[in-house]
């Protein structure tokens, strides 16, 4: 089975038989000491932050671009919110109506601004689960429409949009 833990760690093993048939260590009960592994569960959001594991969230009512947003979300060491599924996205609406009592509009972190029609997340990760509503996102007629929002419309789905509009909008940074 191979060696045992170092009592030093704190820590015992769950035994466990693999795929191949042999035993094999496949947990660890933490006893004193937290695993940096699971850290983001235990480790509590700042004042006016919600957990949504792994990550914090916190709206932001104030009104502004998405620019000044997302300056806004950095100064707290965050980034303008990314959604990679429907759960978080539940979320997010949740905690927007927890503070408001509406699903209304608000900025997430999501633009195409430097290549148009391909969508990145402030946080730079590329954008690969959407929520668009119908039609969108359709650059306007001016073709200057590179920012996400949403909430938006009666579907509650995401829209893009002139940047410098101002809206609320949802920040979001790691644990």
């Amino acid at each position: 089975m191979g060696a045992e833990p170092d009592p030093e760690n704190r820590c015992k093993t769950l035994s466990g038989i693999n795929s191949a048939g042999s035993q094999s260590p496949t947990a660890f009960i933490v006893n004193r000491q937290r695993s940096p592994l699971l850290s983001h569960i235990w480790e509590p959001c700042p004042h006016g932050w919600r957990k949504i594991t792994p990550h914090c969230f916190r709206y932001v009512g104030t009104s502004m671009s998405w620019y000044d947003a997302e300056k806004n979300c950095r100064s707290m060491g965050a980034n303008l919110a990314s959604i990679h599924d429907m759960y978080y996205y539940g979320e997010v609406q949740r905690l927007i109506r927890d503070k408001t009592g509406r699903a209304d509009p608000a900025w997430l972190g999501g633009s195409d601004e430097h290549r148009e029609g391909f969508w990145w997340w402030s946080d730079e990760f590329s954008v690969s689960f959407t929520n668009w509503c119908r039609g969108e996102p359709n650059n306007g007629f001016f073709h200057d429409q590179h920012c996400m929002q949403m909430n938006f419309s009666d579907e509650k789905c995401w829209d893009d949009i002139w940047c410098g509009t101002h809206l609320p909008f949802v920040c979001m940074k790691k644990l």
